[in-house]
């Protein structure tokens, strides 16, 4: 009888240890699987937040970007100024390179852009107060540029893509900084006033894209200062705002929110 009860309670306590080394195997089992997906939700999430932190280079920001720069020509001249794409066929460039034809009686024929596709120009409008002018194209299908409405600031990094010394450098591009925001000029840039860069610029350059660290647009560069004898001051470049840019639009009834 006494041989009998401490066979039972061998079983019962064998079985209690089987049952519990279950428990714990399926215990483990559980802390796993939690443990790798909470690693792998910390991976999506390490991953998403350095993709969000992660700075373009000017690699990835310049070479799209130059597919939406042309080169503007003039009858009987050839390229006279630069100009940016930003939809709908719509390419901005500097005032005093739109008013040439009626200035000069000289008109102003196509627009090409890096890849050498060329396209017509159908309709041209000129700022009357502005150095601001748009070139409208027939409906194309080409990469454009964006607006960046968020402000400038003073020692921000800025791009310029185009055509220094015309067709000699085209398609070049160029950075400096925003050396201060407002310049009040008047008389050959229209009464407005301009923001200065120190990237150096040359003729050719009239209607670049200036644009930020991420390839937005932040303003169009339409010149700079020269000196009493005549020559152009390095490192001193003026551009028209952004503000003045969707005033231009906003006068020629171009929809600027399209392109904002």
């Amino acid at each position: 009888m006494k041989r009998a009860f401490i066979i039972t309670i061998a079983l019962i306590f064998a079985s209690l240890v089987a049952i519990n080394q279950r428990l714990d195997m399926k215990v483990n089992e559980l802390q796993t699987q939690v443990l790798e997906r909470h690693d792998t939700s910390l991976d999506g999430l390490n991953t998403a937040v350095w993709n969000h932190l992660t700075i373009p280079t000017l690699e990835d920001v310049v070479n799209p970007a130059m597919e939406c720069v042309v080169e503007i020509h003039l009858e009987d001249w050839g390229l006279i100024g630069t100009g940016f794409h930003i939809g709908d066929g719509i390419i901005v460039t500097a005032g005093h390179i739109t008013e040439i034809p009626e200035k000069e009686g000289i008109e102003l024929t196509h627009v090409v852009f890096e890849d050498g596709t060329s396209y017509d120009i159908q309709c041209i409008y000129t700022h009357p107060d502005y150095d601001c002018g748009f070139i409208l194209l027939d409906s194309i299908d080409k990469p454009f540029l964006k607006f960046d409405l968020d402000g400038l600031v003073r020692g921000e990094t800025v791009l310029v893509l185009g055509h220094p010394l015309g067709d000699r450098y085209t398609f070049s591009v160029t950075h400096g900084i925003v050396s201060h925001l407002v310049r009040p000029e008047e008389g050959y840039y229209g009464d407005i006033e301009l923001f200065q860069i120190d990237a150096p610029t040359h003729g050719g350059n009239s209607g670049s894209p200036v644009l930020d660290a991420e390839g937005e647009i932040v303003g169009i560069l339409v010149g700079g200062p020269y000196s009493q004898c005549g020559s152009a001051l390095d490192g001193i470049s003026v551009c028209v705002p952004i503000d003045a840019i969707l005033t231009a639009m906003e006068a020629a009834d171009l929809n600027q929110e399209e392109y904002e």
